[in-house]
């Protein structure tokens, strides 16, 4: 993924092709629906379960222009996700507490060689 500061990133189209053909090979992943676009111009996203793998900005550097970012994720959170359920990767475990949500858990997982923590956060 390209980042492109101050808080907009620039999404990957190759990323995103991806993520539809493995949608594809999924059962029922016809019902699955991709978009591309930024959080901030989202409306809403209550009752649903969200997916999320933010950047980490370990391997890029950038770890501290990523708070603002992390934060602005974390307000459209708890602010236009009402009733969803969150479900996100941190490859860098520093950022959870940039979200600024309480996890309902937190679970190790290993990927690429990180120590990371797939984090569950129910929303109200």
């Amino acid at each position: 993924m390209t980042l492109s500061f101050p808080g907009r990133i620039k999404l990957n189209p190759d990323a995103f092709d991806a993520a539809l053909a493995n949608c594809s090979r999924l059962p029922q992943g016809d019902m699955i629906r991709l978009s591309r676009k930024d959080f901030r111009d989202i409306p809403s996203l209550e009752n649903r379960v969200i997916l999320v793998n933010p950047p980490y900005g370990i391997r890029l550097s950038r770890e501290n222009q990523l708070d603002g970012l992390y934060r602005d994720f974390g307000d459209f959170l708890k602010h236009r996700c009402r009733g969803s359920e969150v479900y996100m990767y941190f490859g860098n475990r520093e950022m959870i507490k940039k979200i600024g949500l309480k996890p309902s858990w937190k679970k190790p997982v290993k990927n690429a060689g990180l120590d990371g923590r797939v984090v569950r956060y129910d929303l109200y």
